[in-house]
């Protein structure tokens, strides 16, 4: 992470569709420590002057921050006199559920080196619930961390046929994931020396009999989050042996037909055990 002279924070919306309120904000450094003091604070809106953005900042859990109405994406910044790492951030939640963000889902993080004439992308940091949660007279704590601008997507215009809310909170960008972060692997949990010898079968109609899936297409499925860790082909009986599985993991077997005779189905769990 790098340090930053001001740090902001934009809240796509309320669960009442009104107003963001917060009574308490709190930039935390890498020690654990609250460093938002001696700077300037800063918001797109307030509700009055009973509601400054200075409020957020003044350790005082009396006063708050609230937005104008229907402010969104509302944002609440802080410049420090010297640029800070910032590493996590702390808010004390206002008293009405309806003046609190949604879901964490729905704020984000950016910075400045140039007292707020540009900020980063918004998607440039990314932030995971560490304490808390996020309800009336609450306090809840998330963690920050810069992203990888190459893991994260492609920004792309918005098609011109948004409206509403939709094209204000993409201020005409939309978000394209790139197809390295699409899908997840979280392989090699546990040890990968396990292994699966098992049959798969076939049925020609719902009331016939078993019969061996020869030469079928076997994909293994990981019971957990449905990960495909292993391919290959069955046996002129329908054996398979599929190796290099987490051992004592549960997998869902899924027979393929490669000749589209009959429909995939899947069977299991089958776990994975130390190869004899």
């Amino acid at each position: 992470m790098a340090a930053h002279q001001s740090w902001r924070l934009s809240f796509a919306r309320s669960n009442g569709g009104t107003f963001i309120e917060l009574t308490e904000v709190a930039f935390i450094n890498e020690a654990g420590v609250d460093v938002s003091v001696g700077g300037v604070a800063g918001a797109s809106s307030i509700f009055s002057s009973s509601y400054l953005a200075a409020n957020a900042f003044d350790k005082n859990t009396g006063t708050s921050w609230s937005t104008a109405f229907n402010d969104f994406p509302a944002r609440l910044w802080y410049t420090f006199p010297a640029a800070v790492d910032v590493r996590a951030v702390r808010i004390r939640c206002s008293g009405s559920n309806a003046y609190l963000p949604t879901s964490l889902s729905d704020i984000r993080v950016s910075v400045s080196d140039d007292g707020g004439a540009t900020w980063t992308s918004s998607f440039a940091y990314g932030i995971a619930l560490t304490s808390g949660s996020i309800s009336a007279g609450t306090e809840f704590e998330f963690s920050v961390a810069s992203v990888d601008p190459a893991s994260v997507g492609l920004l792309l215009p918005l098609p011109s046929y948004a409206q509403g809310r939709a094209a204000t909170l993409y201020s005409g960008q939309l978000l394209v994931p790139r197809l390295s972060t699409l899908r997840q692997d979280f392989r090699h949990r546990a040890s990968s020396t396990g292994q699966i010898t098992d049959r798969v079968m076939f049925k020609a109609t719902p009331s016939s009999p078993e019969s061996p899936f020869a030469m079928g297409r076997v994909w293994l499925l990981r019971l957990a989050d449905g990960y495909k860790a292993w391919e290959g082909w069955s046996d002129a009986a329908g054996y398979y042996t599929a190796t290099g599985l987490e051992l004592g993991v549960d997998y869902i077997a899924v027979g393929i037909d490669p000749n589209q005779n009959h429909k995939a189905t899947g069977a299991g769990p089958v776990r994975a055990v130390e190869a004899a």
